[in-house]
């Protein structure tokens, strides 16, 4: 009750925040923003609700690997925290604190499954619940399975961008034009585009993937 009464809080304050400044182009507002997506992606995940049209790509095995372990490492922590610190209040900003941490921390991993990777016509790439990429049809010159090895999660080396994850990338996609992408960023950062020739991306099932791309688009 005392982490869903602080959400509720954080939101009204957040929500004020942006309608007092919704016509600035803030550092502030693009950080509260970013907080905001955050944490709607982690009531989605929660409610096991994805958002895309189409069909999926799916890119998620393994993402929730980190965000358990931090949250059985955190347990632990409170539960020391409790035996340990004589002070109500201190443990209870403790609590607080880390149960918060833990949402941001699960809504920045769900993203993955939440936001997915999709075909609807056009091939749209997704990072951190955001539109990397629409990539249309006669942009398309090939796709095949190509194994790499770079585990950015969103990067753009020259002129490839690439959406791995831990173990690297499967997927390689040749442009037959230049496609304007979302730039890697930070989340307070302003959004630009740079060109690309080649994408590289991770999908769990990578001949199903290729499959639909070309079914779906070819």
């Amino acid at each position: 009750m005392i982490v869903a009464g602080f959400i509720a809080l954080e939101l009204f304050l957040a929500g004020l925040f942006l309608f007092a400044n919704r016509d600035k182009d803030l550092v502030p507002v693009r950080a509260v923003k970013s907080e905001l997506q955050v944490l709607t992606t982690g009531v989605l995940l929660l409610l096991r609700q994805r958002r895309y049209s189409g069909v999926a790509l799916d890119s998620y095995r393994g993402w929730w690997v980190i965000p358990a372990a931090v949250t059985g490492a955190t347990g632990i922590e409170c539960i020391a925290i409790e035996l340990l610190v004589p002070w109500v209040w201190l443990r209870a900003v403790i609590l607080v604190v880390s149960l918060y941490s833990l949402v941001l921390l699960w809504g920045v991993f769900g993203a993955a499954f939440v936001y997915p990777h999709f075909v609807d016509g056009d091939l749209v790439l997704r990072h951190a619940g955001r539109d990397i990429a629409r990539i249309a049809p006669s942009a398309v010159a090939s796709i095949v399975q190509s194994r790499g090895y770079s585990h950015e999660r969103h990067a753009v080396d020259v002129d490839t961008l690439i959406l791995g994850n831990g173990d690297g990338t499967n997927i390689h996609i040749e442009l037959a034009s230049p496609v304007l992408v979302s730039a890697p960023r930070w989340p307070w950062q302003k959004e630009h585009a740079v060109s690309i020739n080649d994408v590289r991306v991770w999908c769990d099932a990578p001949a199903e993937a290729v499959a639909t791309i070309v079914r779906r688009i070819g």
